[in-house]
């Protein structure tokens, strides 16, 4: 039976099992419900793979491994999270977030396209294909699926370093990307890292009446120009030596990301664009794909509600830095606790709360180059960013396994909403995500066969 046969013989099934698994609020921090949600994925492992295991985290829900011995020596690691974000507000939403409600030919949930639609798209796609083989695949397929991956992922070194020969693999299929509103797929290799800090200072004992401001040091004020010594009003870093040692893009992989346009032209505000000033749009687009930043996610001093007319006595900021290959997350810290130091806010304590080193992938590797065809037989010709602009655990992955990183397109858009209300998914994108996945291993079996013919003719 054909591939699309067999989706339309199945639509509603293929659909029920994806609302079915939203339905479990399988959020981190609630063990018992994550560990439900493992309960939901053991079985459907088990009826495809050869071995299916469980793998105790200390404080979380366990982590599933599973292999399905292939034919050849190649291995792909498959990479999904069952665990989902708090629902957050629940008024904030249309509907109950773990209704899983159909609305207007899409899925309303937390967690439907982070990352409970990777789940059984590529869980769905792989029951298809195997009907199809008239023996064991052609490479082994290892499954990892964690439950705590929302919360930064705590014991997944150790267990991949403990687990290092079961989950070793020429290749990682990492959770899936986005696709563009035009509905073209993009996909993604490598990570960006980050290094997640804390700025505070304490100035007094408390806060004093505003009266005194002429001779007494605000906290906000000094930690506002704190901050300002790092980036410009651009977001351009002033930190020296910040940009030393990266590592450069190739040729083909500029070539390649020239497909890539900047985001977010829908939320600007007042008719303003919210992109940086002074940069065409081809320059904002290799500031996505190539340039460091450090950012402000939240800052605070006093009583924002009913506060005025004080000195404030305590201010604090989280500040995200955001890395490309070639920086070392320790390293940058260092630079930007002595940047600090030499600006006179020696002061301003500087608290590291997350390190995550940047990796680079290559895009012209087997699983590469199938990613990249089967998007364009199922979604249309993919945009392709030679670094996923977000961060994430891929250096590890490349360290302890050996796997290079390839992030593809799937359920999720920028209007999915996903870490925020009314997440949802598009049935009709949802379908092309299994479409996508039975092609993606379509097409990379048929590169490990031309490889293998290519390397007997020489």
């Amino acid at each position: 039976m054909s591939l699309d046969t067999w989706i339309d013989a199945n639509r509603d099934r293929l659909v029920e099992e994806w609302r079915e698994a939203c339905r479990i609020p399988s959020v981190s921090s609630d063990l018992d419900a994550a560990t439900r949600m493992a309960d939901w994925v053991e079985p459907r492992l088990e009826r495809l793979f050869d071995s299916v295991s469980r793998v105790d985290v200390a404080g979380h829900a366990p982590a599933l491994l599973a292999t399905l011995a292939g034919s050849g020596e190649k291995r792909l690691l498959v990479y999904t999270h069952y665990d989902v974000q708090p629902a957050g507000d629940g008024g904030a939403w249309s509907s109950p977030p773990f209704a899983a409600e159909l609305r207007d030919g899409a899925v309303v949930a937390r967690g439907s396209c982070d990352d409970k639609a990777d789940i059984t798209a590529r869980l769905q796609a792989l029951e298809h294909w195997l009907e199809s083989l008239s023996g064991p695949p052609p490479f082994t397929i290892v499954w990892l699926c964690e439950g705590a991956e929302e919360v930064g992922s705590p014991g997944l070194e150790e267990l991949l370093r403990r687990h290092r020969d079961e989950l070793r693999a020429d290749w990682c299929l990492w959770e899936s990307f986005i696709r563009g509103g035009d509905g073209r797929p993009e996909i993604a290799f490598g990570c960006r890292g980050v290094v997640l800090l804390e700025l505070s200072v304490r100035t007094m004992t408390g806060d004093q009446h505003a009266a005194f401001s002429p001779v007494f040091r605000s906290a906000a004020v000094e930690l506002v120009h704190a901050i300002a010594s790092l980036v410009d009003a651009n977001g351009n870093v002033l930190v020296p030596g910040f940009e030393d040692g990266i590592l450069p893009f190739t040729d083909d992989e500029r070539t390649a990301g020239l497909s890539v346009s900047p985001p977010g032209r829908d939320v600007g505000v007042d008719g303003v664009s919210p992109h940086l000033a002074g940069l065409d749009e081809r320059a904002l687009a290799d500031r996505l794909l190539y340039t460091p930043t450090i950012n402000i996610s939240a800052i605070g001093a006093g009583d924002v509600q009913t506060g005025t007319g004080v000195v404030t006595a305590t201010a604090r900021a989280n500040v995200d830095v955001h890395l490309v290959p070639g920086q070392q997350p320790e390293a940058v810290a260092a630079l930007l606790r002595a940047h600090l130091d030499r600006a006179g806010h020696g002061r301003v304590r500087m608290d590291v709360r997350h390190l995550v080193p940047p990796a680079k992938s290559p895009i012209d590797t087997p699983l590469g180059r199938a990613a990249i065809v089967a998007a364009r037989e199922t979604m249309g010709e993919p945009v392709v960013y030679p670094l996923l602009p977000g961060a994430g655990p891929g250096r590890m992955v490349l360290d302890i396994l050996g796997a290079t990183t390839v992030s593809p397109a799937g359920t999720t858009r920028l209007a999915s909403g996903i870490h925020a209300a009314d997440e949802h998914g598009r049935i009709d994108d949802y379908l092309d995500h299994v479409r996508f996945s039975h092609q993606l291993l379509v097409r990379l079996a048929d590169e490990l066969d031309r490889n293998e013919h290519k390397e007997t003719r020489e």
